[in-house]
Order: C-alpha cells, then structure tokens, then sequence
C-alpha cells in the first residue's frame, strides 16, 4: 500500500511543479494584468496543493521526485514556439486548458485503477482534479 501512495504522490507533485513552473514562464509573457493576476492566483493554489502533497511525503518519510530539466525545458520551448505568432488572452487561455486537460486525464487515469491507496492519498486526488477542473471554469472566460 505504501509503495502506491508514494506512487501517486509523486505523480501529484511533479504535475504541480510542472504546472507551477510553466504558469511563472508564461505570466512574464502576458500583457493582461487580469490574466496574469488569475495566473498568479492559480500558481499560488497549486503551491498550497504541493505543500499538502509534502505532507504526506513527510507522513511516509519519503522525498518526492522533481520534474527534469529536460521536461521543464522541453516544456519551455514549447510555450515558446507556440507563443511566437499568437500571444493572445485567448490562445494562452486554450494552452493553460491543454496542460490542465492532461492534468485531468492523469487523475482520472489514477482513479479509474482503482490503487489500494489510503483515504488522505485519494482525498488530495480529488482536491487536485477539483482544482484542475475549476480552473479550466476561470480559463474559460479567456476564450
């Protein structure tokens, strides 16, 4: 049991940190002080999602894994070159719902195995799919 919630755990945070760390690449280059304040606000959610998720690592004594270089950068060039012609609220609004997307499917992918994960692993699945979720609702508006 332990070994899949540390399992899930991991999965949780570095998909945190990877929304974390896209979200500060992209509200440099946004011009909307609306967009980039929601931005922040959804960054500093998933700071407090991350900071539960440490919790739990601590409650295992365990460490959780970081995202890769490669990953953040490959992430980087990407909101780069998709940002070069359109920089746009809207087709950044249409990434961030991408990102978030794959977010959802991951929990959903997590959920539907159905682990033997204990009951405050599956709690901050959900609160993470929740958020997920609610944030493609405030992203939308975007569009």
């Amino acid at each position: 049991i332990f070994f899949l919630d540390v399992a899930v755990l991991n999965e949780l945070s570095k998909a945190s940190q990877m929304a974390m760390s896209n979200i500060s690449f992209i509200a440099k280059k946004i011009s909307s002080k609306q967009m980039k304040k929601d931005l922040v606000a959804i960054y500093s959610q998933y700071s407090n999602i991350l900071l539960q998720i440490n919790q739990h690592f601590e409650k295992y004594g365990e460490i959780p894994d970081g995202i890769s270089k490669h990953s953040e950068i490959a992430s980087q060039c990407a909101i780069r070159t998709n940002l070069q012609f359109n920089k746009s609220d809207s087709h950044i609004a249409e990434m961030m719902i991408q990102g978030l997307q794959m977010g959802i499917i991951k929990a959903y992918k997590i959920i539907n195995s159905n682990y033997d994960i204990e009951e405050s692993t599956q709690k901050l699945l959900s609160t993470f799919l929740d958020f997920q979720k609610e944030n493609i609702k405030k992203l939308n508006a975007y569009l």
